[in-house]
């Protein structure tokens, strides 16, 4: 598992655009991915976090996105043992579909016990846990453009399963993985 960091070039006309408009990073990214593994990535500020399973051709967004900002690349040290306690964050929408298949925000108590529910299956048990609102940003649904509300969630966990783990460190957590949103970072404790 790969990661990229991306400081964008804050006087780069290319990467304002991305900065005003995060769908945009959505098709930029689905347009590198030539082996159509999943890519989680997370928007904080002038920075861009995008994590791979595989390593992604940037040629040609360097050709596309002249000047977009520095870059740098890391191979993701999944030496995760048994136990061990980290910190954990992540950004979720928290919503779910209702009888009539419209999607209804949830409320963080609601969140919290499907986490707390899933944490087995995902390789992990939650020691602390607290959610607090992120950022409203902007995704494009169909032709439509709709505001976004993602919420922060961070807190402690522990390590049940490492295989577990890794794939959700892959694949993400929850249903909604796009626009920034179920991607897991951890950083030990110690």
């Amino acid at each position: 598992m790969y990661q990229t960091l991306i400081h964008f070039n804050p006087s780069s006309p290319h990467a304002q655009r991305l900065l005003d408009q995060p769908y945009r990073i959505h098709y930029m990214l689905e347009h590198i991915n030539t082996s159509r593994t999943r890519i989680l990535w997370r928007l904080s500020e002038d920075r861009l976090l995008v994590r791979h399973i595989n390593p992604l051709d940037w040629t040609e967004l360097d050709k596309t996105h002249p000047s977009l900002g520095d870059r740098s690349h890391t191979q993701v040290n999944l030496d995760l043992p048994l136990g061990t306690i980290h910190l954990f964050n992540l950004f979720a929408f928290i919503c779910k579909p209702d009888d009539n298949g419209k999607w209804k925000v949830q409320q963080p108590k609601q969140y919290i016990d499907w986490l707390i529910k899933r944490s087995k299956h995902i390789g992990f048990e939650l020691r602390e846990i607290q959610i607090n609102k992120a950022p409203d940003h902007f995704v494009r649904m169909n032709s439509a453009q709709i505001r976004a509300q993602p919420m922060k969630v961070s807190g402690i966990l522990q390590i049940t399963d490492t295989t577990a783990l890794i794939h959700s460190l892959e694949s993400g957590i929850g249903r909604m993985r796009a626009y920034g949103c179920g991607m897991l970072i951890l950083q030990p404790i110690g």
